[in-house]
């Protein structure tokens, strides 16, 4: 079953991440009694969206797979093309966009060695050293994800031995207690889990009143980790993926929401680097704020254009594969 309700929820949480970044990046932007501002500042709850959706998508793939932890390192492969590749490919955009804004600035380019390892090895909330961009931060939480679901899955939705699948879930709920750090993907435990136990509702591994008690423990989780309205939101995020659970099919979704559900992913990486600056230039021009919050929807389009083109390029591979298209062709020619 394909669902376009994930789709749509992955757009609606990037655009929102965007309005987040375009309206509250900029502290002097916009007076912090700007309407569109305080509007903004509950687009950085699209983060809790992506964690949810996460939740569901990669357990979900993996029951059909039939996965098994002989498979670890073939799935933590495979992610790496999905995901670490347009995620290197954006750092190196970083680099490229901080030396070209140094070139207009008139300013000396500083590069750090230490601070691209960091990244490269999502070590820089542990070690103080900056993002080069805001929202990588989420993707060092997701790579920990991937390990940690690779690892226990077979032991947090076994399909018959539900004792283990008990202790499974309490050690990780105790490790949210016994690590109370952001950096560590045990505080979001709650988001994570809604999605897991609704894909175990779908795949008919828990009952509906099995599920109700886990997504009120998911929701009790959220609250006391990050927060009431992030509960609030990540279970609108699985009041959407329930509705087509429930439907048993695929519910239809207008093409933009399909568009921007299929590049969220690469407007996710890309909107700060490029259409960001946008917003830094509008800046310095001008302190007009009806001018101002007219670049904001600007800075959208943009960043939906970049995101399009990068999605075509890194994320499709079109490049890789026409490389690997080439050597092939060559080798074959010698042959």
């Amino acid at each position: 079953m394909y669902f376009n309700s994930i789709v749509f929820l992955r757009a609606v949480a990037a655009l929102a991440v965007c309005f987040f970044h375009f309206t509250c990046g900029n502290s002097a932007y916009l007076v912090d009694t700007n309407w569109i501002k305080i509007a903004g500042k509950f687009g950085s709850y699209g983060v809790d969206v992506f964690f949810v959706v996460s939740g569901f998508v990669i357990p979900y793939s993996l029951a059909q797979k039939n996965y098994t932890l002989s498979r670890f390192f073939a799935f933590m492969r495979s992610r790496f093309w999905r995901i670490e590749i347009p995620y290197l490919a954006s750092l190196l955009l970083a680099v490229c966009m901080a030396f070209l804004v140094a070139s207009y600035k008139k300013t000396a380019f500083h590069f750090d060695w230490t601070q691209l390892l960091a990244h490269v090895l999502y070590l820089n909330s542990f070690i103080g050293i900056d993002w080069l961009v805001p929202v990588y931060w989420t993707l060092a939480i997701e790579f920990q994800y991937y390990v940690w679901i690779g690892l226990l899955f077979p032991y947090l939705l076994p399909k018959k031995n539900i004792f283990i699948r008990y202790i499974s879930w309490g050690i990780w709920i105790a490790l949210s207690f016994l690590i109370p750090k952001d950096v560590f993907l045990f505080q979001y435990v709650g988001l994570f889990g809604m999605g897991i136990h609704l894909c175990q509702f779908h795949l008919k591994q828990l009952s509906k009143t099995e599920c109700c008690i886990s997504m009120a423990v998911c929701i009790g989780l959220v609250i006391g980790h990050i927060g009431l309205f992030s509960a609030l939101i990540g279970g609108i995020a699985s009041l959407f993926i329930l509705y087509e659970i429930a439907q048993q099919k695929t519910i239809k979704i207008p093409y933009i929401w399909a568009f921007l559900g299929k590049t969220s992913y690469s407007l996710y990486l890309t909107h700060v680097l490029v259409a960001g600056k946008v917003i830094g230039f509008t800046e310095q021009k001008t302190t007009d704020s009806f001018l101002r919050i007219a670049m904001i929807p600007v800075a959208m389009l943009i960043a939906v254009i970049i995101a399009y083109v990068f999605y075509q390029v890194v994320e499709k591979n079109i490049i890789f594969k026409n490389f690997v298209f080439f050597l092939s062709k060559h080798n074959t020619r010698k042959t």
